[in-house]
C-alpha cells in the first residue's frame, strides 16, 4: 500500500511550509539569533534552511510554551488550561502530520517524540521536548524517545488523514542542541 507523507509547519499569518529538503524547526530566544537559557523556555519557533539560514522571516510559526503539565501558552499570551473541549484554535499548531493512502486506512497506537537522530530508544542529549496532539490531549507529554512519546489519536478510515500537533523544546545543557522527530504510525 502506497502512503505519501508531508510534515508542514503553520506560521502566525496561516502559511504552512513544508518541512523537506533539508528544512527543519529552530526554536530560539525572542528572536532567530537569541539563545534560550538553560531550561528554557523557547520563545519563538521558525522555520530554518539545511544551511540553518532564516526561511520565514517576516511570518514566524506559532511558539508554543509548557507552563506545566497541564497548562500552555501560545506565541506570548496568557497560561490557558489545556483542555480538549478548549483547545488553542485550530489554526494554532507547530506541526501538521498528513498522510494520503491509495485507500481508505484507520489508524491506531500512532506515537510521536523526538530522539538523537540514530536510536529510537535514546533521547536528544540536553534537549527538553515536550508535545500535545491540539483538539486530543488533555495533558502535556514529555516526548523524548519511542518509549517516552506522545500518543496520537486512532483515526477511522479514510484516505487521508492529519494530526495537529503542538510542540515545546528547550536546553537542558549548554550549547546547539539538536532532536529529531518521528512518528510511527500504525495502519490497516
Amino acid at each position: 500500500m502506497a502512503a505519501d507523507w508531508t510534515l508542514f509547519a503553520r506560521t502566525r499569518g496561516g502559511v504552512e511550509l513544508e518541512i523537506a529538503d533539508g528544512r527543519r524547526l529552530w526554536f530560539a530566544g525572542a528572536e532567530f539569533e537569541d539563545d534560550v537559557p538553560i531550561d528554557g523556555p523557547s520563545k519563538s519557533c521558525h522555520v530554518a534552511d539545511a544551511e540553518g539560514d532564516h526561511v520565514c522571516l517576516l511570518d514566524h510559526l506559532h511558539s508554543f510554551q509548557r507552563v506545566d503539565n497541564t497548562h500552555y501558552r501560545v506565541d506570548g499570551g496568557a497560561s490557558t488550561l489545556l483542555n480538549p473541549g478548549a483547545a488553542p484554535p485550530p489554526d494554532q499548531y507547530t506541526l501538521r502530520l498528513h498522510a494520503d493512502f491509495d485507500r481508505p486506512v484507520a489508524t491506531a497506537g500512532a506515537v510521536f517524540y523526538a530522539y538523537n537522530g540514530v536510536h529510537d530508544e535514546d533521547p536528544a542529549g540536553g534537549a527538553e521536548v515536550y508535545a500535545f496532539e491540539n483538539g486530543v490531549s488533555s495533558s502535556w507529554s514529555h516526548a523524548v524517545s519511542v518509549s517516552s512519546h506522545l500518543a496520537l489519536a486512532d483515526q477511522p478510515a479514510a484516505s487521508s488523514h492529519d494530526w495537529f500537533i503542538c510542540v515545546a523544546q528547550w536546553p537542558s545543557a549548554a550549547g546547539v542542541r539538536t532532536a529529531r522527530f518521528k512518528a510511527v504510525v500504525p495502519y490497516t
